[in-house]
This record gives structure tokens, sequence and C-alpha cells, in this order.
């Protein structure tokens, strides 16, 4: 008989049953003829169809050809700029999701006059950027629209760089670049 009942809630690594009882289903794999949930959640049992499931309360992000994402600048060289994913939201982060992102030069949205992301973004900065690859990891472009940086730190005294009208400006130093800014920047003067 299972070990837990239906709505019961439970942790990554319970143990919900055996094998010979149920067939695992979503959140749930079989490891030595026990069923363990690899989520937290509310557990189903689908009587008739001999099936334990796992409803989890805390969906992982998975990006989507196409989709527009936040992420994380980690490292910049000339032509390629290396990102770690967060998400749709900048609120929603779930330090478990492990979604690298690349940006390559002619994705900067800004043109054929670009020599170096350098010019583009820095170690650090948080983007807003379009999904054009299906797996990890994903290729981003800042081509679209409201793509471009939502949030960058000034290089001489890493306080935040605030926008005013297409130039980033810091309010501690008065430091002054510009860059492929996204109308959702941050902070705005």
């Amino acid at each position: 008989m299972s070990k837990q009942k239906s709505s019961d809630i439970v942790l990554p690594g319970t143990i919900l049953g055996v094998a010979e009882e149920f067939f695992p289903g979503d959140n749930v794999v079989e490891s030595n003829g026990y069923l363990i949930s690899t989520a937290i959640g509310r557990v189903r049992i689908d009587a008739a169809r001999r099936v334990i499931k796992v409803d989890s309360f805390k969906k992982l992000y998975y990006p989507q050809l196409g989709s527009m994402v936040y992420a994380i600048v980690t490292s910049v060289r000339e032509d390629i700029a290396l990102l770690r994913i967060i998400g749709p939201r900048l609120d929603n982060y779930v330090s478990g999701n492990q979604y690298a992102g690349a940006i390559h030069i002619s994705q900067s949205g800004l043109g054929r006059d670009v020599r170096s992301l350098y010019s583009v973004l820095r170690f650090g900065d948080i983007v807003y950027a379009k999904v054009i690859s299906k797996s990890n990891p994903f290729i981003l472009s800042l081509k679209h629209a409201s793509a471009g940086v939502v949030l960058s730190f000034c290089p001489r005294c890493t306080n935040h760089l605030a926008k005013k009208k297409d130039r980033l400006v810091c309010t501690r130093c008065g430091y002054t670049e510009s860059r492929k800014v996204s109308p959702k920047y941050i902070y705005q003067i």
C-alpha cells in the first residue's frame, strides 16, 4: 500500500510508494523500486490509471523559443557575452534554474557599427532579451524593441546607473555612457 495519501504535502526525496503499486507521474521518479517525489507539492493518486504524481507548488521556468527573459551577464568578450537566465520576471527568480544564455555580437541590436560587446554589455548587467534557440545554453538576442540593459552599475564607483534620455548616468560620480538600453530600465531620471 502507498505510504502517502492523496492531497498529502511532500518534499523532494519523500517516498510515495513502491513501483509495484503505481506508475510514476509528474514530479515522481522510480529509484530502487521506490517512487520518490522530486518536488515540493501535493500528492495526487489516480487509482483508475494506477499513477501517482506530485502537483508542484512552484513551477520551474524553462525558456521557450521566442519568449522574453531577464538574464545576468556573467562574462563579456569582444564578440560574445555569457549570461545566467533569471526568467520572464525579475521578482520570480528561482535559484534552482540553471539555464545559461549567450549573446553574439551579431545579436547586439545596434547594427553593424558595433565592434565589441564591451560597448553594449558589462559584467553584472541585467538584460531583457529574446530567446532565439530551443536548448540550453540558449542563444539570446537584443534586437527586439523592448530588449536591452535594464540595470547596470558604474564601473568607477559601483553605484547603479540611471537612464537619462538615451544615456546611462551615475548619480554619485557623474560617469556617463550610451548603450542598448531597454524601455524597461529600472532607474530613470
